[in-house]
């Protein structure tokens, strides 16, 4: 009972937002009637298995408060699932070329192998021409492992319009698997429309939960290993080399440990920004949504969240889940 009592003080000393039934589960486990705490009505989504066994982290009264320019943002541990900093988070918003990390993990699902031979579709051709493009001509074959490589590094369009149409028969089919995907995770404010994220009615998330997915794809090591690479060339099956470079700017220009990044640009989502970092074993995620520095602002963000908060041991007595501990909690 003292215990949960002693976590309870520990998680309102700090700035965490606690789960929206933690006072119902307390009290079911202590048995009394503990002063009522306010909580922000958000639920986490009930499948996304993010890591609890960590202690959430708690703010150095001294450090300064969070802030960021964008006109939406959060700043999530991702271990604990602690909420370290929001900016609008729940405000429904495009999401732009961020989409394709849920068509990368689609994919992966849906694809027979990574050699498996995809065929560049006509519908290429109708791609707006500010459209992001490897640079496929309609005909070509091309492996899925190849057509990752362009989705993630280049941002292609024309590598997601492939992938759609080769594994699901045409887009329309494939946006119903992304967002049957998106169901399952518990993403219930984000609806995909197309998969290459350009501006359509109806095609939105919100911070928060370009979070969540973020911190998903984060768990696919070849995820992480195509957003390390700044550059890379995409093969054909027939030979024909298309070479392309990250849209990623922060890359190499930085002392974090970046584990999974995806931009995302489009006149409704303005510059869009995800970024999951580490430092000395503490993993960040951070998403920027219609920002006017990007790069510079989601750097800014995991380091100020690594300097204002610190990260004490794991509580003895939790749950294997660290249920007490995590913003996910539910």
């Amino acid at each position: 009972m003292w215990l949960h009592i002693l976590i309870v003080l520990h998680l309102l000393a700090s700035d965490i937002q606690l789960p929206s039934d933690f006072n119902e589960r307390l009290t079911a486990i202590t048995g009394n009637n503990l002063p009522q705490v306010e909580l922000l009505p958000q639920a986490r989504p009930t499948l996304i298995d993010v890591p609890r066994v960590a202690a959430a982290p708690v703010k150095d009264a001294q450090a300064a408060k969070l802030a960021a320019q964008a006109k939406r943002a959060i700043v999530i541990d991702a271990d604990s699932g602690a909420v370290l900093y929001s900016k609008n988070a729940d405000e429904p918003a495009a999401m732009a070329s961020i989409a394709k990390l849920m068509v990368a993990l689609v994919t992966l699902e849906e694809m027979e192998s990574l050699d498996q031979v995809i065929t560049v579709p006509k519908e290429i051709l109708e791609l707006e021409e500010a459209s992001t493009l490897v640079g496929f001509v309609p005909g070509e074959k091309v492996r899925v492992s190849e057509l990752l490589v362009g989705l993630l590094i280049a941002s292609g369009n024309d590598a997601a319009l492939t992938l759609a149409h080769g594994l699901a028969g045409d887009e329309a089919g494939f946006v119903e698997l992304m967002n049957a995907k998106a169901e399952r995770l518990g993403l219930s404010g984000t609806h995909f429309v197309n998969s290459t994220g350009l501006d359509a009615k109806g095609h939105q998330s919100t911070a928060r939960e370009v979070a969540y997915l973020l911190i998903e794809a984060g768990k696919v090591q070849r995820l992480r290993d195509l957003s390390q690479r700044a550059n890379a060339t995409v093969t054909t099956e027939s030979g024909s080399a298309y070479y392309v470079s990250s849209t990623d700017k922060l890359l190499g220009q930085t002392d974090l440990d970046v584990l999974l990044a995806k931009t995302g640009t489009t006149d409704e989502a303005g510059a869009a920004f995800t970024l999951l970092a580490e430092r000395d074993g503490q993993r960040i995620a951070v998403v920027i949504l219609d920002s006017p520095d990007r790069f510079t602002e989601a750097e800014h963000l995991v380091k100020a969240a690594l300097d204002a908060f610190r990260w004490p041991d794991a509580l003895a007595g939790t749950d294997a889940n660290g249920e007490e501990d995590s913003a996910f909690g539910g």
